[in-house]
């Protein structure tokens, strides 16, 4: 849909360890805290902890401030309320690192089936997605003829005490619920994988928006109790723009946990791709998940006449250029499950169809397409990996030569080509990680390899193959790449160490400057 993110796991290298520097080391505090921190009132932080701290010396750190402070699920992260001098005691810290801001988060079936292929893996051959649970962590979502109550395993709010079965006051959770698995009886929404559970994981409010730290707890409840419920997806349909590296977002931390953990992490791209390049929403920008654009299929069931959507956030990722999106998915105008008397049919009323459906567009609902998809996929092959489904989905995309990478990613979600590459693997690893994009002297890129988050031996890449990601004439375009206001600047795209370099990251000049990141003209309403 069109609604933006407002304001705003661990990845422990030792490379991490060092840039967090010293006692005190500014470069601990993220540049839109400490532009903001005061002595005179407590603001919302996560600190996050080196690997292997215990909790009593965690808990005795915050005992130096005299705050109170939350454990967020069993990493090393925690949630408090500090002002600026406890801030920078805990800086100086030494197992301290970093802090951020607790940032704000908000929400970024019809068609969308037979465009991608579900009407006829489910035809054919039978799949509806049984046995496979996602958990949609989003605004809640209420029992509706398209998923009823008897296909929601666990209904939790974490914008409360985990209060059991909370309503959906906004909308939107009901929404990509009915796209991934609404089951078409009594004439409802049919999603994607009709006969897959739904986990509701509150995290939204009736505004569609919400905290990071809310999030991190709903992560890790899913990872907790993944086999409990049978949870094998992850949804998450809204972000918030980077203001970090993803190697120190606490957000873009915790899907790295549930990735390492054996969930297949889904998110939206993000919809400010009218803003330009380097739009992607956290935790969107992470290498190791699933990074999910929209496409517009214009109402028909054929693919030929489908083109991008002006909304999508655009790749690579700000700050630390990850390539992405990793694909696009139908998510222009999907009709979905509507909840009466939420915020979303009284925001949008024009996009209400009779009394049980709503009409909404963004990379939240191709994230959803895509999470439904992906439950298709495992019910056919239960034992695939996180990296094996992404690789998969890359791999059997329509690559769209004459698109934009930065667009479309490797290409457009392809079901029918999916399902015919989930046959048993043998004991083949993929690093699934999106590559880093270099620009090059010639005025074209190179791609450097991330690190898998477990360790792979003998596998090649899967962005190395030139199949999906080796056409020069795409990259090497000099309207892109030639503008020197924006790529030519070598302090920006030659410097390894960008996010830590606080002489560019951290002035306040542009992470704090609300006349930059406050603009509603580029990061939208």
């Amino acid at each position: 849909m069109t609604k933006w993110m407002l304001t705003g796991w661990t990845v422990a290298l030792a490379a991490t360890v060092a840039s967090a520097g010293g006692a005190n080391s500014p470069s601990k505090i993220a540049g839109d805290l400490r532009a903001t921190m005061s002595l005179a009132r407590d603001q919302r932080v996560i600190v996050s902890f080196a690997p292997g701290t215990g909790e009593p010396e965690m808990t005795a750190s915050f005992a130096r401030t005299g705050r109170a402070s939350r454990r967020l699920g069993q990493g090393s992260v925690f949630a408090a309320s500090l002002n600026r001098r406890d801030i920078e005691a805990l800086a100086s810290d030494t197992r301290v690192l970093s802090i951020s801001p607790d940032r704000r988060v908000a929400a970024t079936m019809d068609i969308a089936v037979p465009t991608v292929g579900g009407d006829r893996i489910q035809t054919y051959l039978g799949y509806t997605g049984k046995g496979v649970t996602v958990a949609v962590i989003d605004s809640g979502v209420a029992p509706t003829n398209s998923v009823p109550s008897t296909r929601l395993a666990a209904r939790l709010d974490f914008t409360q005490e985990l209060a059991l079965n909370p309503t959906d006051q906004f909308g939107h959770g009901t929404h990509i619920a009915s796209t991934i698995a609404g089951s078409g009886d009594k004439g409802s929404v049919r999603g994607m994988a009709p006969g897959a559970k739904i986990v509701s994981l509150k995290v939204l409010d009736a505004n569609g928006q919400g905290y990071v730290s809310d999030v991190i707890r709903a992560i890790d409840w899913s990872i907790q109790n993944r086999a409990t419920y049978g949870i094998r997806i992850l949804n998450l349909s809204f972000g918030h723009p980077p203001a970090e590296s993803y190697v120190t977002d606490p957000l873009t931390q915790a899907v790295e946990r549930a990735w390492s953990a054996g969930l297949v992490v889904i998110t939206s791209a993000g919809n400010r791709g009218r803003d330009g390049f380097f739009t992607i929403n956290s935790p969107g920008n992470d290498p190791y998940v699933l990074t999910i654009g929209a496409m517009n299929d214009l109402n028909t069931a054929v693919r030929s006449d489908d083109v991008t959507t002006t909304y999508s956030s655009r790749g690579p990722s700000y700050g630390d250029h990850i390539l992405k999106p990793d694909l696009v998915a139908p998510g222009n105008k999907i009709v979905g499950a509507l909840v009466g008397g939420t915020t979303l049919p009284r925001l949008y009323p024009d996009r209400v169809i009779g009394k049980d459906r709503i009409e909404l567009s963004g990379s939240s609902m191709a994230a959803a397409v895509t999470s439904g998809a992906v439950a298709l996929l495992l019910q056919r092959n239960p034992r695939l990996t996180p990296d094996q489904v992404k690789a998969i989905l890359l791999y059997s995309s329509d690559h769209m030569q004459d698109a934009d990478r930065f667009v479309v990613g490797a290409g457009y979600l392809n079901l029918l080509h999916a399902a015919a590459m989930t046959a048993p693997f043998r004991s083949v690893r993929f690093n699934s990680a999106s590559p880093v994009v270099h620009r090059n002297a010639e005025g074209g890129y190179t791609l450097s390899r991330v690190a898998p988050l477990a360790p792979v031996s003998g596998d090649t890449a899967i962005w190395g193959d030139t199949a999906i990601w080796g056409d020069t004439a795409i990259w090497g375009d000099t309207a892109i790449w030639g503008d020197t206001a924006i790529w030519g600047d070598t302090a920006i795209w030659g410097d390894t160490a960008i996010w830590g370099d606080t002489a560019i990251w951290g002035d306040t000049a542009i992470w704090g400057d609300t006349a930059i990141w406050g603009d509603t003209a580029i990061w939208g309403d």
